[in-house]
């Protein structure tokens, strides 16, 4: 039997428009030309310009209860949430810095806000959330990748303070 990675994508991507949670991102980038301050990184407000999209992803939040092969990993902790995007989601990178030549600009500030179980679409309830750093042994161990081609992309994030 051969597997054809497109059909496997597509209804993934079809699962996740009809069944998934919309997710809303939140971040902040610096306007081209705007150098952060050497010492501690910060830039003026009036040089950040807010950004929004929104991806669906299936939402699934660490229980205390029961035993799950996710809490062996320290960095995995209850009450976080892991939100499984397609695998070519468009989610921007924290961090990835503006070079000379690149039209990208320096992503700060990442949120995602999801929306609480048991909310109505006529009264949403929302939470905000960041992402946590994973270990490479957790990056590991949970995006599948089929003939070269990553099925999902698995973000941990815990509760915005």
């Amino acid at each position: 039997m051969d597997l054809n990675v497109g059909d496997i994508l597509a209804e993934i991507a079809r699962e996740l428009h009809l069944n998934g949670s919309p997710i809303v991102l939140q971040w902040n980038t610096v306007s081209s030309g705007t150098l952060p301050e050497p010492v501690d990184g910060t830039v003026p407000a009036s040089a950040l310009v807010p950004q929004t999209m929104t991806l669906p992803a299936f939402v699934h939040q660490v229980q205390a209860t029961g035993v799950s092969s996710v809490r062996q990993f320290n960095e995995v902790e209850v009450g976080d949430l892991i939100l499984d995007f397609e695998g070519n989601a468009p989610i921007p990178e924290a961090g990835v810095e503006h070079r000379p030549g690149d039209r990208r600009s320096e992503v700060r500030d990442l949120v995602f806000v999801v929306p609480l179980p048991g909310s109505s679409p006529e009264r949403p309830q929302f939470k905000a959330y960041v992402a946590k750093e994973i270990s490479e042994k957790l990056a590991q161990s949970w995006d599948a990748t089929v003939q070269g081609r990553q099925l999902m992309r698995s973000v941990l994030v815990r509760v915005k303070t």
